[in-house]
């Protein structure tokens, strides 16, 4: 049956099959899986906005507390300075202006128990005005205002309830008392807060998104201190009791035949429960919405992933034969079968073997060029090194090292395969070494390493020389350098077993001549500028580049003075240029550490004390010339900085004008400032600006959109934006704390 069936409706089967399976499997896990995420995510920035609610009511009733506890500690406000005469009472008003910092609560009052008068920053009020004319409460009679003041022991919170006033907004307040002093037994008076009620509805209106939930915040008792809205079930006790029953979180209840998510907090410090009540169709609207356009998605995705298959079945019709021209295509001759496929492959696998050895070869290479640059002393950094070696095998787990070199005479240079391999072999059974293939035929080179003090190391190199004396026709000469516990001196290791090598025209051919012994035999007979080397590493530490130079041509006039041999003034050269190279890293010396030094190689082979006079005169001026490139810097620096101060109003100040104006690139300002500050061009810029416009609003009456002018701004919501996020409060907010300070002094 199935062969029956053209090979067309095959593919388009089974490619149909394809698509639909999996994309049925996906979506309907997507489905389920995201939207349970966006409906917990709605859930939870409910619960989120909830707490902020609390935390924020929590932190203003915290600040009355605080303000209760500042008046009663107030000497000026306390009964028997206020009783005096009516100037104290007056000057009273300017200590209890306490709404300039704090707008939450409308205003604050204080009352003298069983006083006649109540104190603001406002006025000074008989009980029966204040009562009467200026906040006249709707269930709270003036004999029972004052007989609550007097008989007050604890904090009081009166729920929001009507008041007349004309200083209130809604005609709704709610009012707190806390007695004087807040943790006294005795309480001497009260601290009235009145707080308008549409102060609180602002705060709980975020809560909300429309106008079809409720925001609800009840006291300790289960009873409404204030809602957002006024329903019917906000008079029903049993279901205010069970609300406030409800452990934190988002529950799902029902309320006259509607279903609605219920989301609850409760403050530790009040002791009150806040609410938010959403219908679940209205709450959850953005997840049908999610479902709905999943749904349209999945069917689009099928309609139109079912007409994509048939056109691609349509191109594809004849995919062996696509394989087949793709192949003529790379071959360049025609393919018909397919063998001629595998043969491609088999090329491709050619190739692919072949770019693996040119990696290998390039890996060879590579270590080679890392070999020879820590010979010459060119690695300045040890940490590059390793990284750069462990990806071509070189890796030095041992910290002593010491560099061998073995010469073999002419007559010997066809059997230096024979003798190097021989050398390897006895050299990496007892050390870990590497051979640095050179350009001189004559001379193998070896750095070695070992862990720790070797007493038979000399035994076993002369051990070595027999062996390859055994395997050579004419002579063979090894020169070993000293062993050191810094990969910083392997440079001198090879120069000291270049210099080896070179005593073989007084010590003789076909011998191992050890450095060590060379030094010992000279050591009482010639002289060496040891302390002139400390002090200039004192010199490179205190960066004082001129002393610098004056110390490396005094010890070349000593070099002069007393004539060491060669080698020792190849060794003297050596320290020189090693203190300046490891102290400029070591001690963040960064002026000398871009210095270009003279090479290993060169030290090895200078002859006459002329070639050191050259040396030291090079390496002089090259320190000469660092000292002139500082001073251009710091002057850079200086200008710039300049350039920032004068240019900072210009709106269209660009880094690039700036770099043309200073004649230098734009990439190499921005690293170099950023240097010398430690901060970037814009965020130096965006700080002055800010500093000015500071002085602007403290000293001056411009609006903001001159001010924005003057600093360089474009326009004015930016220039708010970016203060606000400087400062944490608005330009006009700035403004206005300075001039009420003003009028303070």
């Amino acid at each position: 049956m199935l062969k029956r069936i053209p090979l067309f409706y095959k593919y388009l089967l089974s490619y149909s099959i394809l698509l639909i399976i999996p994309l049925i499997v996906t979506s309907l896990f997507s489905y389920k899986h995201y939207t349970s995420i966006l409906k917990e995510e709605i859930m939870l920035g409910h619960e989120q906005m909830l707490e902020q609610m609390r935390d924020t009511f929590d932190t203003k009733m915290r600040e009355m507390n605080t303000i209760s506890y500042e008046i009663s500690s107030n000497p000026e406000l306390t009964p028997y300075y206020l009783e005096q005469n009516m100037y104290h009472a007056y000057a009273a008003k300017r200590l209890l202006n306490f709404t300039v910092a704090n707008n939450f609560f409308q205003n604050v009052f204080l009352y003298i128990k069983e006083g006649d008068y109540i104190y603001s920053a406002e006025s000074t009020y008989s009980i029966p005005l204040f009562t009467d004319n200026i906040y006249q409460y709707k269930n709270w009679s003036p004999s029972q205002f004052r007989n609550d003041l007097n008989r007050l022991e604890t904090p009081i919170l009166r729920p929001s309830e009507e008041v007349d006033s004309s200083l209130l907004k809604s005609n709704r307040a709610i009012t707190y008392i806390v007695p004087l002093p807040p943790s006294g037994v005795e309480p001497y008076g009260a601290a009235v807060f009145i707080i308008d009620e549409d102060t609180v509805k602002g705060l709980q209106r975020g809560g909300i998104e429309e106008r079809v939930g409720n925001t609800l915040i009840l006291n300790e008792k289960g009873e409404v201190i204030t809602s957002l809205y006024d329903t019917d079930y906000l008079q029903d006790q049993s279901f205010l009791q069970s609300i406030k029953a409800l452990p934190p979180g988002s529950k799902s209840i029902k309320i006259k035949n509607e279903q609605y998510i219920l989301s609850t907090a409760k403050s530790n410090y009040t002791g009150w429960t806040y609410l938010t009540m959403m219908p679940q169709e209205h709450l959850l609207k953005k997840v049908s919405q999610v479902q709905y356009r999943a749904m349209i998605v999945l069917i689009a995705n099928l309609f139109l992933g079912s007409i994509v298959i048939y056109f691609l079945m349509r191109i594809n019709y004849s995919p062996l034969q696509q394989i087949f021209s793709y192949t003529t295509l790379q071959l360049g001759k025609s393919v018909q079968n397919s063998s001629d496929v595998l043969n491609m492959l088999s090329n491709m696998n050619k190739k692919s073997k072949a770019i693996e050895n040119k990696w290998k070869d390039n890996q060879y290479a590579i270590r080679k060029y890392l070999l020879i640059e820590l010979l010459h002393g060119q690695i300045t950094d040890m940490k590059e090194f390793y990284d750069r070696g462990e990806e071509v095998g070189l890796n030095f787990r041992e910290k002593r090292i010491f560099v061998l070199r073995c010469e073999i005479k002419d007559e010997d240079i066809d059997n230096k395969a024979i003798i190097s391999e021989r050398i390897n072999n006895e050299i990496y059974t007892r050390y870990e070494g590497y051979e640095v293939k050179w350009a001189n035929q004559n001379v193998i080179t070896y750095i070695c390493t070992l862990g720790k003090e070797d007493q038979q190391l000399k035994e076993f190199i002369l051990f070595l020389h027999k062996i390859l004396k055994e395997h050579s026709q004419g002579s063979i000469t090894i020169g070993v350098g000293c062993i050191y516990e810094d990969m910083n001196k392997i440079g001198k290791s090879y120069m000291e077993a270049s210099t080896a090598l070179d005593y073989k025209l007084i010590k003789g051919q076909n011998q191992v001549i050890f450095f060590d012994e060379i030094n010992s035999e000279n050591q009482l007979d010639y002289w060496y500028p040891k302390q002139e080397i400390e002090t200039l590493q004192l010199l490179v530490n205190e960066r004082d580049t001129a002393k610098i130079i004056e110390m490396i041509k005094n010890i070349h006039r000593d070099v002069e003075k007393n004539k060491p041999p060669l080698h020792m003034v190849r060794c003297i050269c050596y320290d020189i240029i090693n203190c300046i190279i490891k102290n400029s890293y070591n001690n963040e010396n960064s002026y000398l550490a871009d210095l270009t030094y003279p090479d290993i190689e060169k030290l090895s082979k200078f002859e006459t004390l002329q070639d050191f006079e050259q040396l030291a005169n090079e390496i002089c001026m090259r320190l000469q010339g660092v000292v002139q490139d500082r001073n251009i810097e710091s002057d850079l620096r200086e200008r710039a900085i300049t350039f920032i101060r004068e240019n900072y109003r210009d709106n269209q100040f660009s880094v690039q004008k700036m770099a043309d104006s200073l004649s230098v690139a734009q990439t190499y300002l921005k690293r170099y400032f950023k240097q010398q500050t430690g901060q970037t061009i814009t965020d130096y810029l965006s700080f002055y600006r800010i500093e000015h416009a500071k002085q602007l609003l403290k000293n001056s009456n411009i609006s903001l959109k001159e001010l924005v002018k003057e600093i360089g701004y474009h326009d004015v919501s930016s220039f708010i934006r970016k203060f606000k996020n400087e400062m944490k409060i608005t330009p006009g907010e700035y403004r206005k704390i300075h001039t009420d300070r003003k009028k303070v002094n």
